[in-house]
């Protein structure tokens, strides 16, 4: 979001995207148990006064009692969002100079993830120390399946223009059983496909504009159990194929 309502990106405004998602999300009733925002709260550099924007809009959801989690992506700006975010800065810095946090569900246990890397360039990156803070806490909840959130996409190219240490996160994923599903965005598209490992991948769309007028904006639903879980992807273009449809990802064994 930008601090001015107003603005407008790639022929959207990105504010009254997010007061609809937001709004479609309260009308889903109480079933709800929280929300995700998986990076880019912040348009372009992550000034202070974008995010005094984007906790205005997504307080509905919190005067709703639903609890709101943020991972950071490239736009975002880690100071500031602390500032900005009171709960946020008040988290204790388990991995320094990144905000990574576990959200522990009832059925599963969710890991947050921080790639940004350089603020307002496009590759992300995880580190050395956040990947071991990640092996260590995965080791040590091996009781609920654990799905892992992050802003950048896995990316493996010479030149990644996603996360540039996929190959190291994939080495801590893909053996740990307990890991079922991994969720990113950065590209600004929605799909759905399995690692190699059995690992179900989630691009997640972007609220705000697309990169390509093929792919759509929106936001997506998930409920989890022991042994499943199904995503929506709820469109704002409403003729996209896979709107309103549901996905069960059955977790690997």
């Amino acid at each position: 979001m930008a601090a001015d309502k107003a603005t407008m990106a790639r022929g959207v405004n990105m504010t009254e995207n997010l007061e609809r998602a937001v709004r479609a999300a309260l009308a889903k009733g109480k079933g709800a148990k929280g929300v995700f925002v998986n990076g880019d709260c912040a348009y372009n550099t992550g000034e202070a006064a974008d995010y005094a924007t984007f906790t205005q809009l997504i307080d509905p959801l919190r005067q709703a009692g639903l609890p709101v989690h943020v991972t950071l992506g490239n736009h975002d700006h880690r100071e500031n969002i602390r500032k900005g975010l009171k709960e946020a800065g008040e988290q204790k810095a388990v991995v320094t100079d990144k905000q990574v946090s576990i959200v522990a569900g009832k059925e599963v246990n969710w890991f947050l993830l921080d790639t940004l890397d350089v603020v307002n360039k496009t590759p992300g990156r995880l580190g050395e120390v956040q990947l071991a803070w990640l092996a260590n806490e995965l080791d040590a909840r091996k009781d609920k399946p654990a799905i892992v959130m992050m802003h950048h996409n896995p990316d493996l190219k010479d030149k990644p223009t996603g996360l540039t240490d996929t190959a190291k996160l994939w080495e801590i994923l893909a053996p740990r059983k307990q890991v079922k599903a991994l969720f990113y965005g950065h590209s600004h598209t929605w799909k759905v496909e399995q690692h190699e490992s059995g690992i179900h991948q989630i691009n997640l769309p972007a609220v705000a504009y697309v990169f390509n007028q093929a792919m759509t904006n929106g936001w997506v639903e998930a409920s989890v159990t022991a042994k499943q879980m199904t995503v929506r992807l709820n469109a704002f273009n409403e003729s996209f194929a896979d709107n309103g449809k549901d996905k069960v990802l059955v977790w690997r064994s």
